[in-house]
């Protein structure tokens, strides 16, 4: 994994992390999503792409965005964030859960 913790990227809501190119050739580009720093890129994707689909709740995971720095209650932020379903269905991405 690539470590941005010293001086890292800062994001905002929209900045994009990455475009994803399914096999019907769509793509669709992922943001971040809220303003912070971006601390980590997740490395094992660029051998396992299908890591995203298949696990993206734990080694799929695309980067680690840090925020806040003390200035937001951890609630307030999760309270902003869609339900699962809802955030899946608007990238059209389906859950194997």
């Amino acid at each position: 994994m690539e470590d941005f913790s010293e001086g890292g990227l800062h994001l905002q809501k929209e900045t994009r992390l990455c475009t994803i190119r399914c096999k019907d050739g769509k793509e669709l580009v992922i943001r971040a999503g809220v303003r912070g720093v971006l601390a980590e890129v997740n490395d094992r994707l660029a051998a396992n792409p299908d890591l995203v689909r298949t696990a993206p709740e734990n080694q799929g995971y695309i980067a680690i965005i840090t925020f806040g720095a003390g200035k937001r209650k951890p609630d307030e932020f999760v309270s902003e964030l869609p339900p699962k379903q809802v955030y899946l269905k608007n990238y059209e991405l389906e859950s194997e859960s």
